[in-house]
């Protein structure tokens, strides 16, 4: 059976930019795994955290593997950097790569920009917050925020 190593240098290419691309199973932010346990056993490592080891050395506790170059897949020693996830916010900050959902495009959105609308409407003239509770299916809590706009301010 193939070392660790092994496994992890058969799922690396060089692309054009020099990084060290993982070609093997993606997380869904991109970010490459490596399984290496038994079949179904076990989740994927990092491989940027096996090339850090295999290449630098232990990863001390408390500390991530963050990546110089920007590119999730990449597991090239010299494009790698440690930090704590303080420093990886900032990071990720200072980078400009903050990405903000917000209204419909937010994954679990009970309501759409229409709806929206409609229940600021509806409130202006008078609804009461429990007959649009039951209308519009989220809370009276909900309802009270998007109707100060403290919530789905991007909606005029």
């Amino acid at each position: 059976m193939a070392t660790r190593e092994e496994r992890y240098r058969a799922k690396v290419i060089v692309n054009d930019e020099g990084c060290w691309d993982w070609t093997g199973t993606r997380s869904d932010f991109g970010y490459g795994l490596l399984f290496t346990g038994p079949r179904g056993a076990s989740r994927g490592e990092a491989a940027h955290r096996i090339s850090w080891e295999i290449h630098v050395g232990p990863i001390p506790n408390g500390l991530n593997v963050l990546h110089h170059c920007d590119n999730p897949p990449c597991t090239r020693p010299d494009h790698l950097f440690l930090g704590t996830q303080a420093d990886n916010v900032r990071d990720r900050d200072r980078k400009g790569r903050q990405r903000s959902l917000h209204g419909e495009a937010v994954p679990n959105s009970k309501l759409t920009s229409d709806q929206v609308v409609r229940m600021r409407h509806r409130r202006a003239e008078g609804a009461k917050l429990r007959e649009l509770e039951i209308e519009f299916g989220v809370t009276k809590g909900i309802i009270s925020a998007i109707c100060r706009r403290k919530l789905w301010k991007h909606v005029d």
